[in-house]
């Protein structure tokens, strides 16, 4: 087998032509080339160098396995989302769930449940000097709520922009808040705002066993 300088090692060489063109190939129907090598072949050229090759098979096959194993193994950014009981009892689970499955994000954990006013009021401690506050805590606790976490890159921040301002009425058409309530102490949602929040929202809410690592089958078309 000929091996020409500026191949990778892990292609084999059909042929390369004299053209300045393009190259000149030995096989020209790709059935035949898979036909005769007994397995699916990728037939490629390189700018640099016109060369015609086979990719090895059993290389791209490992190269797709890596990248989904990377996706279990280095987890992306993730963001805690709350519907809070005004959303759950108006039914809207589905219908923003599948706004963010829709996105290309993936959910990791979810879980319907009263958690109390006890965890709602460590939930937002940071607005307990808030004149609201007690009201927010009744509002919160007043029915189930359905917490996710949600990963993938810029889950944070797009997140965010996804639900739409806090006042439904300053929220952009398209965004959740926007689309689906009207007044601000009836938002039907919360999200975390920044990644130190998630981290701490997510871990008051989720044990690391309920947390799940796994390989979504679109991860290769959603992520380069």
């Amino acid at each position: 087998m000929l091996e020409p300088m500026g191949l990778p090692k892990d292609v084999s060489v059909i042929a390369w032509g004299l053209s300045l063109e393009r190259p000149t190939m030995i096989y020209y129907n790709v059935d035949n080339i898979r036909d005769l090598f007994g397995h699916k072949v990728n037939i490629g050229t390189t700018k640099k160098n016109p060369i015609c090759y086979i990719q090895n098979e059993e290389k791209t096959a490992k190269s797709a396995s890596d990248v989904a194993q990377e996706s279990t193994q280095k987890p992306k950014e993730r963001t805690f989302i709350m519907i809070k009981p005004d959303g759950v009892q108006r039914g809207l689970i589905g219908q923003i769930i599948s706004r963010f499955e829709t996105k290309g994000f993936k959910l990791v954990a979810m879980k319907l449940t009263e958690p109390g006013r006890a965890h709602m009021e460590a939930h937002y401690a940071d607005l307990s000097s808030k004149g609201f506050f007690a009201g927010l805590i009744d509002y919160a606790a007043s029915g189930p709520v359905c917490a996710m976490v949600w990963e993938g890159d810029n889950a944070v921040l797009t997140g965010r922009k996804m639900l739409g301002a806090t006042k439904p009425f300053d929220s952009e058409p398209g965004t959740i808040r926007g689309d689906f309530c009207i007044h601000v102490g009836r938002n039907i949602i919360h999200g975390s705002d920044a990644v130190e929040s998630a981290n701490h929202e997510i871990g008051l809410w989720f044990t690391e066993a309920e947390l799940c690592a796994w390989n979504h089958h679109s991860t290769t078309w959603v992520y380069e």
